[in-house]
């Protein structure tokens, strides 16, 4: 059962015209927005930059978390890079030099992507059920779901946080206060990132199904079911909406009809990553494959890793795409050919996603310990 309950208070080898006449005009940032300001880079989760990632696949800087670094960055509009730990602390690293700016302390892991709001505060959860909003490295607040929270948050214009904890709840949070606004409630937990698009907000469950609520109030008004869990998060272009299940399929949805136009079995062991859309859409799989589907579904080509695929590609402006896998190695493909750029190895299995920040860098954390950053 569904309820909702409301609170009353370069040079690149495929040119962006190709992809634009492929893809249309994806969402750009203005100029006083963050760089990558949550997971997936936008509300629609497309992963796609507005500039055009690393190039030489050359070390920049690497950052010392000194403990495993699987949450993902984000990254703000002056450059700064934000990125969780699971010492539960969130860091402020300087995006040129990988210098550390300041630092806040949180009770529990941190296994997600922050997202950057007004004033630069960051929004996340944690591995201990909270949810918190930190500006410069001070608490504004916390609030306490009932469960672990490993989705990513996504933010509204409205002044709204929205974010999944595996109690099975949708929250609905005042960005300025931490209140709820409304909740929306399932039987099964929420590990999903929520994707914010038209008064709408989509977002998996492990009850398998991709559920779509009302912004404004969390009332249900959309759903596909899946035979599977679904911790992917959804990925929209269009009126399609991309959901990757634990069956090992991935859907492209109808938003209007919530039928799937195409469906596409993987090789592997079903997925955890979440699609990204460029050129093409992009994913990996648990078996360590990684695909390149074009809109109806059909794989254009696909390159095997050593290890599972946890990680959502990142996109750079050009076409360029940017993955990794828990074999600890970081690559950059050709969008279009599937040809390997560059590949560089980190020291430990991969399951933060890459952003795109700074000069066009490209950053991830490693179970090595460190935050990396390439050029």
């Amino acid at each position: 059962m569904f309820r909702v309950l409301i609170a009353l208070a370069a040079v690149a080898a495929v040119n962006t015209e190709e992809i634009q006449s492929l893809r249309g005009e994806l969402p750009r940032a203005t100029d006083d927005a963050p760089i990558w300001g949550q997971f997936g880079h936008d509300n629609l989760h497309t992963g796609r930059a507005n500039n055009h990632g690393g190039q030489l696949g050359t070390l920049l800087w690497k950052f010392n978390a000194g403990c495993p670094v699987y949450g993902s960055p984000v990254v703000g509009a002056d450059g700064t890079v934000y990125i969780g730990a699971d010492n539960g602390v969130l860091y402020a690293i300087h995006g040129p030099t990988g210098m550390l700016l300041w630092s806040y302390q949180s009770v529990g892991a941190i296994r997600s992507a922050p997202a950057i709001g007004p004033g630069d505060t960051l929004f996340y959860g944690t591995q201990s059920k909270f949810v918190y909003a930190v500006q410069a490295g001070a608490l504004k607040w916390v609030f306490e779901t009932a469960g672990n929270v490993t989705s990513s948050p996504a933010l509204d214009s409205n002044g709204v946080v929205y974010i999944g904890s595996e109690d099975g709840c949708l929250y609905a949070l005042d960005q300025n206060t931490g209140d709820v606004r409304w909740k929306a409630c399932g039987e099964r937990g929420i590990q999903s990132s929520p994707a914010v698009v038209n008064g709408m907000v989509y977002y998996g469950a492990l009850d398998g199904y991709m559920w779509g609520v009302t912004s404004n109030t969390g009332n249900l008004t959309w759903s596909f079911p899946t035979p599977r869990a679904i911790v992917s998060s959804p990925a929209i272009y269009k009126n399609l909406i991309y959901v990757a299940s634990g069956d090992g399929s991935m859907y492209g949805v109808d938003l209007t009809s919530r039928v799937a136009k195409w469906m596409r079995p993987s090789s592997g062991r079903g997925f955890v990553a979440s699609p990204s859309i460029g050129i093409y859409t992009y994913i990996g799989d648990m078996g360590g494959n990684f695909y390149a589907l074009d809109i109806e579904g059909a794989v254009r080509w696909s390159f095997r890793f050593d290890s599972y695929i946890e990680s959502t590609a990142a996109i750079g402006y050009s076409g360029f795409v940017y993955a990794a896998s828990g074999d600890g190695n970081v690559y950059r493909f050709d969008g279009k050919s599937g040809d390997v750029i560059w590949k560089h190895s980190t020291g430990g299995p991969i399951y933060s996603s890459p952003a795109i920040g700074y000069n066009s860098s490209v950053i991830i954390g490693s179970g090595d310990g460190f935050v990396w950053c390439f050029q």
